[in-house]
């Protein structure tokens, strides 16, 4: 699970980087989930790239907490009702809630995983212990769907393609998650 935290995290930064929304004075609004900034998974990912993306970048960073999933759409309605810029929520999809608004949500493909693990059940494959899902086997990816195509030019889709790409093959280093933060 810890290739899916880190890609999470590069592959969000990537995103805005690329798609030139990572401006000076961008108002960014984060909703992490119930976890915290501090969860040691997504929500922790997410807030410290959009803190590095404040020190870095220039950004103006609001981060709320979400109390319950029925919260997040409010939360998300609320940053856009006060002209936020971009809008991203830690936990699953949400640029259906605010269309036009929403850049992507990162995917946890959960869905990836359960069906691997059946097939290898079935298949007589099936080892126990912890797997992995990053981007070379589909465990991590950014939502694209009717409700944000429009704001995702298609030289961006294809940088970011790109260097989803290159991550795959070696040619960009993430960090390990679990090796950077073992004494923790």
């Amino acid at each position: 699970m810890g290739s899916i935290r880190v890609r999470w995290g590069v592959l969000g930064t990537v995103l805005a980087l690329v798609s030139g929304t990572a401006q000076a004075g961008l108002k960014v609004g984060l909703v992490l989930d119930r976890g915290g900034k501090d969860d040691k998974s997504f929500n922790q990912a997410a807030y410290q790239g959009s803190l590095r993306a404040q020190k870095e970048l220039g950004i103006e960073l609001k981060t709320v907490e979400s109390t319950d999933t029925n919260s997040f759409e409010p939360l998300l309605r609320t940053f856009a009702q006060h002209g936020y810029d971009l809008i991203i929520g830690v936990d699953s999809n949400q640029d259906w809630i605010k269309p036009g608004f929403v850049l992507t949500s990162m995917l946890k493909r959960v869905d990836v995983a359960v069906f691997e693990t059946i097939k290898a059940t079935q298949g007589g494959g099936f080892a126990s212990g912890t797997a992995r899902y990053g981007l070379a086997n589909e465990g991590v990816d950014y939502s694209l769907d009717d409700f944000n195509r429009k704001l995702l030019a298609a030289d961006v889709l294809t940088k970011v393609d790109d260097l989803k790409k290159q991550i795959i093959a070696g040619k960009i280093h993430v960090p390990d998650y679990y090796k950077r933060n073992a004494k923790n």
